[in-house]
């Protein structure tokens, strides 16, 4: 497909693409009044396979929804004649009366907890940077809908040894000393996780998983950064519910890591995912 360097203005614009693997595709409502980010959006969300419907300011993302019915939206928060926050308080509203929730996820450049919390009073419930990520567009997706996950029936390795070493710009020696320190305490990065997912406390959540998950990237575990993330954004937005059960699964995943580094000679693991 080719993209032109600016998407027209005056309309809305559905862009399809093919699911990507196991993932369920999605109808995507994108609003956003910046050229450069609206096409680096609708490429990404293509990437991922997800069918996208484009409009430039929250006005014309309402009128979208009173045609189409999206499972997502993509809120800018700034954008001309009605803004995110206001389109997206009439849309909770409307919502409140047909008992259909949309997730709403805001864009934004502005990334401070004040700024959050007025994404959050507004009805917002996740928040992604721009220009738009994958990664960090899958992760909000998979905890605000997760019934959108991959099922190719394999799990991922515990560890990615390449981006281990990228982390320590192919040092393995530091490498070596990363993984040690890791194994020495990580029982002591998960403790706080865990308590504060007993006693629902979001804010301790969000911070300590955001800790951790740096942590478990620095030795290459990013299936369980990406379960750390999704535990950061239900901290974000104070819906904990699953907290328990995602929290299971992200010591497990630990497990897995602490099994692999604990095998003789990992190293040579790293030639193994070379190939």
């Amino acid at each position: 497909m080719t993209h032109s360097s600016a998407l027209p203005e005056s309309r809305p614009v559905s862009r399809t693409a093919q699911p990507d693997g196991g993932k369920r595709q999605l109808r995507i409502l994108l609003a956003e009044d910046n050229n450069t980010n609206k096409l680096i959006a609708v490429m990404t969300l293509e990437k991922a396979g997800h069918v996208v419907e484009v409009v430039e300011n929250g006005r014309k993302a309402i009128e979208a929804l009173e045609r189409e019915t999206f499972d997502l939206i993509l809120m800018d928060v700034y954008m001309p004649e009605m803004d995110g926050l206001e389109a997206t308080r009439i849309i909770r509203a409307r919502a409140a009366e047909s008992g259909r929730h949309i997730p709403i996820i805001a864009m934004t450049a502005t990334d401070t907890q004040e700024h959050r919390q007025c994404c959050k009073e507004a009805g917002m419930v996740g928040f992604i940077s721009k220009p738009v990520k994958l990664d960090e567009l899958n992760t909000v997706i998979a905890t605000l809908l997760p019934d959108v996950s991959e099922v190719n029936g394999r799990p991922a390795p515990p560890v990615n040894l390449a981006a281990a070493l990228e982390v320590v710009d192919g040092d393995l020696e530091l490498l070596r000393d990363v993984v040690q320190m890791f194994s020495e305490e990580y029982r002591a990065q998960v403790r706080p996780l865990a308590e504060a997912v007993a006693q629902q406390d979001a804010l301790t959540v969000e911070s300590a998983a955001h800790k951790l998950s740096r942590v478990l990237g620095n030795v290459g575990g990013l299936a369980a950064r990406d379960v750390a993330q999704r535990l950061k954004v239900m901290g974000e937005t104070a819906r904990l519910d699953g907290g328990e059960d995602l929290l299971a699964q992200l010591e497990e995943e630990i497990e897995r890591i602490v099994t692999f580094f604990s095998a003789p000679n990992w190293e040579r693991a790293f030639e193994c995912q070379e190939e």
